[in-house]
């Protein structure tokens, strides 16, 4: 879309006056009498509303202004990254971020009871009187790690923890049992 203006000012003729030659002013067309911006960012003649610009962001909404900027580029405008931003900053032509992916890890679509939380209340005023646990993963290099913990909600403290390569029901089991043996020891000192 680049425009020879060598070219069209060698087609204007050029008069002789006192001072030597000169150009005349020929009236301009239709397209020139518009700003030069006007035709290298493709706006509208009568709102100068980027069109090509609006055409895109509503096209791709995910679009932000540096892609937007690249596909103007591709289509043959000379656009600046910094005056996309400024004029979809002006239209309000703003890029919805997609959702990053999250998978689910919790299966509420089986046949076992759920247990009701019998604390949700609870203030705890001393050791053991109540106790928190969590399953969660642990991401590796090339694999997941599993680790089952139980804190004491009172001093935040950690009364057992099981770290597996799989979770499931026994990994479960030998925390519980890990954490019992750990509070009746604690208890009878």
């Amino acid at each position: 879309m680049a425009c020879n203006w060598a070219a069209l000012a060698d087609s204007v003729p050029a008069s002789l006056d006192s001072n030597g030659p000169t150009r005349q002013m020929l009236p301009r067309p239709p397209l020139l009498s518009m700003p030069v911006s006007f035709v290298i960012m493709g706006l509208d003649p009568l709102t100068g509303a980027p069109v090509a610009l609006q055409r895109i962001a509503l096209k791709n909404r995910f679009y932000g202004y540096r892609r937007i900027e690249k596909q103007l580029r591709r289509e043959g405008f000379c656009v600046n990254h910094k005056r996309v931003q400024r004029l979809m900053r002006l239209d309000n032509l703003l890029c919805l971020r997609k959702r990053p992916f999250v998978p689910v890890t919790t299966n509420s679509t089986h046949e076992w009871p759920v247990v009701p939380n019998l604390a949700p209340f609870m203030r705890p005023g001393a050791l053991d009187q109540l106790w928190v646990a969590d399953i969660t993963y642990v991401r590796l290099l090339d694999e997941f790690a599993y680790l089952a913990i139980v804190l004491d909600a009172f001093s935040r403290r950690v009364v057992g923890w099981e770290l597996d390569d799989h979770h499931g029901a026994a990994q479960c089991q030998r925390l519980m049992k890990t954490a019992g043996a750990i509070a009746h020891a604690n208890s009878s000192q």
